[in-house]
């Protein structure tokens, strides 16, 4: 339909720039982290994620996120891995997915999952989300909790940008609560990623530290629910598999193994977020993409601090809205036995470990006597 012409022409435009704001929750506290703990450049990251982004929202031309791996990224702020180490760990992560992806073993690995599983871990792992975020808001409470509240009556009203309006009423409050800091200089200067040669050591360190444990994490969220919520919210997409998800982030990661990134990948959050927020097309990646590579081939260490003036309360805030779309996306319970093994997978996903959760569950569903073949 195509009645409202400008209207609906708009309304398309605001919800893709607010979708692009949508992923802002998972995607800079730990891009900042990275950057300000571990001293990583900062020209170099953007630029990798931009490339990133930019490719993902031409090859799929849907919302799919790109985000940094949170396991990777929890290591890097503790001090536990070394920037070589970063590496080895993108090359090997990027290998590995490469290899699942054209072998077909990703597809198998995808269908052997009832959906009830699946289910279980969007709802743990929005549940998560979801309590991280308020912990976010926690931090800057006042900010935090005016920005849940003004973006509420937003969200019903698809017409307006609610992660836009979020942002800038977090912003806003910050700049009278805190104070103006001095402005940035501006100019330009051109910062090009630099090429990283990790030794065996430091793969084998990478892998061990990061890889092995992310793996299980990716392969769950950023391939099978990603491949499954995606189906959900655009029943129309051919291009969105779990094969071609390993195979695009494989390649990405191994681009960002040898030019001093930090491990990326796609993310069911994410894609909820950007559809929460108004994102339909691949028009965001589009946005993104350049957004980034001009942040990290010119403007770095400017955009660096307006970024940092976003509170941490409203990134939790945008965070919140966003898990609760994952939590309940494509959520359609066949009997109540799927129920009971989405339940019980989601508190194992919650409370323990996404990738235990998805072996208990298919366990469950299987061996036990209320289970039915997958339909």
């Amino acid at each position: 339909m195509m009645h409202g012409g400008g209207g609906t022409r708009f309304s398309r435009v605001s919800g893709e720039v607010s979708g692009a704001f949508g992923d802002l929750g998972t995607f800079l506290p730990h891009v900042l982290g990275v950057i300000s703990v571990a001293g990583l450049k900062p020209g170099g990251i953007f630029t990798l994620f931009g490339i990133f982004y930019f490719f993902t929202g031409l090859f799929y031309r849907l919302p799919i996120p790109v985000q940094p791996m949170k396991v990777a990224s929890a290591a890097i702020v503790t001090g536990k891995v070394t920037p070589p180490e970063i590496a080895g760990a993108s090359i090997m992560i990027g290998a590995t997915l490469v290899v699942l992806g054209l072998t077909g073993v990703i597809g198998v690995i995808a269908r052997s999952i009832p959906r009830s599983v699946v289910s279980g871990i969007q709802l743990g792992l929005g549940a998560g989300l979801a309590v991280l975020g308020l912990k976010m808001v926690q931090h800057n409470l006042l900010i935090g909790c005016l920005t849940l509240l003004v973006m509420l009556p937003v969200g019903f009203n698809r017409r307006l940008p609610q992660a836009i309006t979020g942002v800038a009423v977090g912003v806003l409050a910050g700049l009278v609560l805190g104070g103006f800091p001095p402005m940035q200089h501006m100019a330009p200067s051109l910062q090009l990623p630099h090429l990283v040669f990790p030794g065996w050591g430091d793969i084998w360190r990478g892998t061990i530290s990061i890889g092995l444990p992310q793996l299980a994490l990716t392969l769950t969220n950023a391939v099978i629910v990603t491949s499954t919520l995606a189906e959900h919210f655009f029943p129309e997409n051919r291009r969105v598999a779990p094969f071609t998800l390993a195979l695009t982030q494989g390649g990405a990661n191994l681009l960002s193994g040898v030019l001093g990134g930090i491990p990326m990948c796609h993310g069911a959050g994410g894609l909820a977020s950007h559809h929460r927020f108004g994102a339909r097309t691949g028009a965001v990646g589009v946005l993104l993409g350049t957004s980034f590579l001009a942040i990290g081939l010119f403007f770095a260490d400017p955009a660096l601090a307006f970024l940092k003036l976003i509170p941490e309360g409203t990134l939790g805030a945008l965070l919140f809205y966003g898990a609760l779309d994952l939590a309940i996306g494509g959520w359609a319970p066949a009997s109540r036995w799927d129920i009971v093994v989405a339940v019980v997978v989601a508190l194992l996903a919650f409370f323990v470990n996404p990738a235990l959760a998805v072996v208990v569950g298919v366990a469950f569903f299987r061996f036990t006597p209320g289970s039915r073949p997958p339909g």
